[in-house]
């Protein structure tokens, strides 16, 4: 049996052949793996979902499954979702993973008690592509307005009114400061001139936001999370960030009332620096705003020799239903 044909056979509408799914890949896209059998279109030779939204996705599921009562957690939004690939992740991890999902006959689904998920995104293109990949891999639960689980705005998160508070919430922040310059035309101001700092510019046009604040950083994470996180003593805000920025990130937080109450410091390789930073974030009470208290864990991706790492593969990997194979002793 041909495991990916019979996998993505279950998503074609038997009843009309005439009538292509509309997740299905056009030119210059492919239909890629994601977690368990959840797959997301990605464009060919441009921006795809890495090691970073991998683990921030892990370890804000993590933090669910470590609460006295994981049904406390019943709403869920994702800041600048780009392709979903975040909120897509944890949501397969929220509703149980695939195997509780597919099981799920209609009114059972429109009986969860994990009923809210919301992505925001500015970009028209990124928010096509996450649409259509919900389609893959939820079916009604996006579609139908009856049952619908997850919604994708199209906006700028630092503007948009949202009327509900979430329970949790991630972000993972493009991670290089850029620098504009105004001119003036026609009476209004435009940009004239962007510096992008800490790196340099991605060759492909759609990375570009995900990796340069071209809409703001750190600093507009925090204080959208600050204004969307519900009060609920269980509620938090999961993001990570470029190691480099970890000063602004103590500071983005305690200016927006956030308290860091866990971090995982994430390195690429053994005996490499670290990379990037997974912050685990809730509101601050009175004098807990300073984050004073601050456990931190340290995660190795990969060993010394390019393998993944044992511990790597048996957290996250494994959580996340990906694949690995275990390395051949001698």
């Amino acid at each position: 049996v041909d495991v990916e044909t019979d996998a993505l056979s279950k998503h074609i509408e038997k009843k009309d052949c005439t009538q292509p799914p509309e997740w299905l890949p056009q030119a210059g896209e492919e239909l890629c793996n994601l977690v368990g059998n959840w797959r997301i279109l990605q464009k060919v030779g441009s921006h795809r979902w890495t090691t970073d939204d991998l683990v921030t996705s892990y370890v804000a599921l993590d933090y669910t499954r470590q609460l006295k009562n994981c049904n406390l957690i019943k709403s869920y939004l994702d800041l600048g979702t780009g392709n979903a690939s975040v909120l897509q992740m944890v949501t397969w991890g929220l509703l149980g993973r695939e195997q509780m999902y597919d099981s799920m006959n209609d009114k059972a689904r429109s009986e969860l008690n994990f009923n809210r998920v919301v992505g925001v995104e500015a970009r028209s293109e990124a928010v096509a592509l996450a649409k259509r990949s919900l389609q893959f891999n939820l079916g009604k639960l996006f579609s139908d307005e009856k049952q619908k689980l997850v919604s994708i705005l199209q906006g700028d998160f630092r503007d948009i009114s949202l009327e509900e508070k979430f329970d949790l919430i991630t972000g993972t922040p493009p991670y290089f400061q850029v620098s504009f310059s105004m001119s003036s035309k026609d009476s209004d101001s435009v940009v004239s001139k962007a510096v992008i700092h800490e790196g340099g510019m991605p060759t492909s046009k759609q990375s570009a936001p995900a990796r340069c604040e071209f809409r703001g950083g750190m600093e507009a994470y925090c204080q959208a999370a600050s204004r969307f996180l519900s009060q609920r003593d269980e509620s938090a805000f999961i993001v990570c960030e470029n190691w480099l920025n970890h000063d602004r990130t103590l500071a983005a937080a305690k200016a927006n009332q956030l308290r860091i109450c866990k971090q995982i410091r994430v390195h690429g390789r053994e005996n490499k620096g670290v990379l990037f930073c997974v912050y685990v974030m809730k509101r601050a009470k009175n004098s807990d705003v300073e984050s004073k208290s601050m456990p931190s864990e340290t995660l190795v991706v990969r060993t010394a020799q390019g393998d993944w790492t044992q511990t790597y593969k048996e957290t996250v990997l494994k959580t996340m239903s990906i694949p690995y194979i275990e390395s051949l002793k001698e």
